[in-house]
C-alpha cells in the first residue's frame, strides 16, 4: 500500500498541523507501513520458505518410516533368538 506523503501532508497542514508536525506526522506512518506491510517479494519468499519446510518434513517423514522398518526387523529377529534361547534352555533343563 503506497502512502502519497504529499498528500497526507497537505491535508494535516489543512486540519492545523504546523510543516515540521505534519511531516513529522506522516514520515511516522509511512515508516510503520514500511515496518508492517508483506510486499508481494516478502509473501513470494515466505511460500518459497514453506515449501523448503514441507519438503524438509516429508524426508523426516520418510527416515522415520526406515527407522520404524528397521526396528520392526530388529526386534523380530530379537524375539525368534530368545525363542530359540527359551527353546534350548528348555531342552538341557527339562
Amino acid at each position: 500500500m503506497a502512502l502519497d506523503t504529499y498528500k497526507a501532508v497537505k491535508m494535516l497542514k489543512e486540519a492545523g498541523f504546523d510543516e515540521p508536525q505534519a511531516e513529522a506526522v506522516v514520515t511516522t506512518v509511512g515508516n510503520a507501513f514500511d515496518d508492517t506491510v508483506a510486499t508481494k517479494t516478502d509473501v513470494a519468499e515466505l511460500r518459497i520458505e514453506i515449501q523448503e519446510i514441507r519438503t524438509e518434513i516429508q524426508e523426516v517423514r520418510a527416515e522415520i518410516r526406515e527407522l520404524e522398518q528397521r526396528m520392526t526387523i530388529k526386534m523380530g529377529g530379537f524375539l525368534a533368538a530368545t525363542i530359540g534361547l527359551i527353546t534350548a534352555l528348555n531342552k538341557l533343563i527339562g
